[in-house]
């Protein structure tokens, strides 16, 4: 009887050893696989700033193309909005903005109004611009010449609107939905109808709400920061990175 008690001993003593030992292993499992989950996430950001950097380094040479063409030699008048030296005869008709998506990649918008023959055209002389750097197309409405036109009326029209107790908060470009965004204080349907009246009911404006702005009464940008224009208007350009991706590709 005692060999028989020894004997079952010993053997719960070895199934207590192999438990810890296998107990062991799946807690080292688990460790591992979040290391790899959080590899992952890295590889996946790696990406993106590797997609974003090559992304910038296309769009800096396509406005660097446009800013050299010979639309953009002349010297406009005093209070001409300009995007990087580049004003609005500068853009050529099929261009229609840029931003960089969630994955990294450069969008260029083309005007939808194109044909396919004059957008293939368009496709070839940025790529050989950007040296073949592979980007996505999409299709927008407004062309960024009538877009740039647009905001150097604004600047404009800061001044009356001001003498009629309309103040333009910010405004700017946003390439993505392919339109300007004003604030203007007070918002009412009577002050977006004297705004859009001395725009000529531009189809570029869309004016909103500055709590629709998100970050730009409180945050400064680079490129053209955003200035109360009580005194004198400005706005700013910018890339930005969204979530969503509703534009139609060609």
């Amino acid at each position: 009887m005692l060999q028989k008690k020894s004997f079952l001993c010993v053997l719960l003593i070895i199934c207590i050893f192999f438990l810890s030992i296998l107990l062991t292993h799946n807690s080292f499992a688990d460790i591992n696989s979040n290391n790899v989950e959080l590899n992952d996430s890295s590889d996946v950001s790696q990406f993106f700033l590797e997609n974003s950097n090559l992304a910038n380094e296309a769009y800096a040479k396509l406005l660097y193309h446009y800013y050299l063409s010979h639309e953009n030699k002349y010297v406009p008048e005093y209070g001409t909005y300009q995007v990087d030296g580049i004003y609005a005869n500068g853009f050529p008709d099929y261009y229609c903005g840029a931003y960089i998506n969630k994955n990294g990649d450069l969008v260029i918008l083309l005007n939808s109004n194109y044909s396919k023959e004059d957008t293939l055209e368009a496709i070839n002389e940025i790529s050989r611009v950007i040296n073949g750097t592979e980007v996505i197309y999409g299709k927008a409405n407004s062309s960024y010449k009538s877009i740039v036109s647009t905001m150097s009326e604004i600047l404009s029209i800061a001044k009356d609107l001001n003498e009629a107790n309309i103040l333009i908060s910010e405004f700017y470009i946003d390439d993505y939905e392919n339109c300007i965004k004003i604030s203007i204080t007070p918002y009412n349907t009577d002050t977006i109808s004297q705004v859009l009246s001395l725009l000529h009911n531009s189809i570029v404006v869309k004016i909103v709400e500055c709590n629709e702005i998100p970050s730009l009464c409180s945050l400064n940008l680079n490129c053209a920061d955003s200035v109360n224009t009580t005194v004198k208007g400005f706005s700013t350009g910018f890339r930005a990175v969204y979530e969503n991706i509703n534009n139609i590709p060609i």
